[in-house]
């Protein structure tokens, strides 16, 4: 740090100065003086047209000056006397500010010191007075410490993949899923993220709101006539029943009542369902947009009333992940009393084509063996397994996103099931599952995951012909699935004490802090010929398993067919 001078000159006349090295030549700075409007001082020489040369470098003088204040600075009067102060004025008032301004950015970032880079950036982060630009009377301009404290260049964050990622550019939110609920502890970590910027110094910034929090709105309408009840049921004379369902793509009618609706935002498809219940017992389903739970519970029970039963709970765990597109399920029996089915069902095939879209590419597959011990009681076993493309237990997420994992993530789950009849009117249904999701390699800033666990549970209950002839009353309790245990791995930058960057693996919970709990009751009457009414209501606590959130809803319906 050398004091300018306060000859009013250029400096040295205009000479050249010779024999320094590139690395001396990089770590100098000239201070020129300002007065109190930031105009040169009379006295305060200039950096002229002089150089700095040296082997392989020639460098103006006014490319290493930077200018500060320098007339009536208060400093020490004299060494004989401490206690006496005075105001000063000259280029050595000004050397102590630039200088000053050093110490404070090295002690900040101690990488400007490792790497020797702290002139350069004062000296880049100048306010430019005078001529635009670097001058000859004003070189870089005045020392400006507040903007040196700022990021300089482009901020960027180093992903698992090693490569380098500017933060400005970095697009592919994750939107989360209600297995993992709003992903509260990886958000934790992402609100205080280090960042680099051109001069390798961290800073902090948040980058928290790349993740999406599910929707906890209410997505259908409460009334029963939007429910998903089972399809029509033609007896044909051999004994066979053949099931169906279509239904056209829907309308801003069809939404009302819809409280997020959005039409920008929709992608209709047409629901289609068929099965076929052959008199020896065999089923054969399949349909497109449907919910899969219903046809496999078909399949599964070969009874409608249970498969509707299943598909108000749907809580084997993975299938409803894969749910929209085609599905197609098989079921037989093996025994009087015992009875196999398979399934398959997958995400809708054009949402999958949108190289746009975040929606995963699942697909899902599972067997069961159900087995029925007499006529009231049945009991069974599912296993199953999801693969999800660009999503994870329902998250999803854009190749490439720098919150992402691996293309293709893989869960394996195990669900009891358990049947009562009552009587002819009267039947519960109880479900739980289990699954386990391998784990995950990310690329981004998340390095992976271990294997994640989830759990789900339901019970329903339904009453017919309870007070009327054909009336219905169905009663539900659901903990959809969610994560039990399971833990990602965030890439988390610091700096050692030289200011290099480290990198640690620090893991976070992917627990969620809520429990979701659903509890349902509807009642469907007939009120006349072709007429029906309809009651619902129902309450949902932590409303995909984020705590705090919860709702309610209550709806009623009259329905009249001609």
């Amino acid at each position: 740090m050398w004091a300018g001078g306060n000859s009013a000159v250029n400096l040295l006349s205009g000479a050249n100065t010779s024999g320094l090295t590139a690395a001396a030549i990089n770590h100098l700075v000239f201070a020129g003086s300002v007065n109190a409007a930031n105009v040169l001082s009379s006295f305060s020489n200039k950096p002229g047209s002089g150089s700095l040369v040296g082997v392989g470098i020639n460098a103006a003088y006014s490319s290493r000056w930077i200018m500060a204040p320098g007339e009536s600075i208060l400093a020490p009067y004299s060494p004989s006397q401490p206690s006496t102060w005075g105001y000063w004025s000259g280029t050595s008032m000004s050397a102590p500010v630039v200088s000053g301004s050093l110490v404070l950015m090295e002690a900040a970032w101690p990488i400007l010191k490792t790497n020797g880079t702290a002139a350069n950036l004062l000296l880049a982060t100048a306010t430019d007075l005078g001529v635009k630009g670097v001058d000859t009377t004003y070189g870089n301009g005045l020392v400006n410490l507040t903007t040196a404290f700022r990021p300089y260049g482009t901020l960027s964050v180093t992903a698992a993949n090693g490569k380098q990622l500017a933060v400005p550019s970095i697009t592919g939110a994750m939107l989360s899923s209600g297995a993992l609920g709003s992903l509260a502890t990886v958000q934790s970590k992402l609100a205080n993220y280090t960042a680099f910027d051109g001069y390798a110094r961290n800073f902090s910034i948040n980058l928290s709101n790349m993740i999406k929090s599910p929707s906890t709105t209410a997505l259908l309408n409460p009334l029963p006539t939007n429910v998903k009840t089972a399809p029509l049921a033609i007896k044909l004379a051999d004994g066979s029943v053949i099931s169906t369902w279509l239904s056209e793509p829907l309308t801003a009618i069809d939404h009302l009542g819809e409280f997020n609706y959005n039409p920008a935002n929709t992608l209709e498809n047409r629901s289609m369902y068929f099965a076929i219940d052959y008199k020896d017992g065999t089923t054969l389903a399949f349909g497109n947009g449907y919910p899969a739970q219903y046809s496999y519970g078909q399949a599964f029970f070969g009874d409608r009333d249970m498969a509707m039963l299943s598909s108000q709970l749907s809580t084997d765990g993975l299938s409803s992940l894969a749910d929209g597109g085609a599905m197609v399920s098989y079921g037989t029996n093996l025994s009087p009393e015992a009875r196999i089915a398979l399934s398959w069902n997958g995400s809708p095939e054009q949402l999958r084509s949108d190289p746009n879209s975040t929606i995963r590419d699942s697909s899902n597959i599972k067997v069961g063996l159900s087995y029925k011990f007499n006529n009231q009681l049945t009991s069974g076993i599912t296993v199953g397994t999801l693969t999800e493309t660009n999503g994870l237990l329902g998250s999803s997420y854009n190749p490439g996103s720098a919150i992402s994992f691996n293309g293709n993530n893989r869960s394996y789950s195990i669900g009891f099931t358990a049947g009562y009849a009552f009587n002819e009117n009267n039947s519960m249904l109880m479900e739980t599952g289990y699954s386990v999701t391998q784990a995950a390699q990310g690329s981004g800033l998340i390095a992976g995951t271990t294997d994640i666990q989830s759990q789900s549970f339901g019970a329903s209950f339904m009453s017919k012909n309870l007070m009327s002839a054909n009336d219905r009353l169905v009663v539900s309790y659901k903990q959809p699935l969610r994560v039990t245990s399971g833990q990602a791995g965030v890439l988390m930058p610091s700096v050692d004490h030289f200011g290099y960057a480290v990198f640690t693996t620090e893991w976070a919970s992917l627990v969620p802090d809520g429990h979701e709990a659903d509890y349902k009751i509807s009642y469907d009457m007939p009120a006349g010929v072709n007429k029906t009414l309809g009651l619902q209501a129902g309450y949902r606590q932590d409303v995909m398993n984020i705590s705090g959130s919860n709702d309610a809803s209550v709806g009623a319906s009259w329905k009249m067919s001609f």
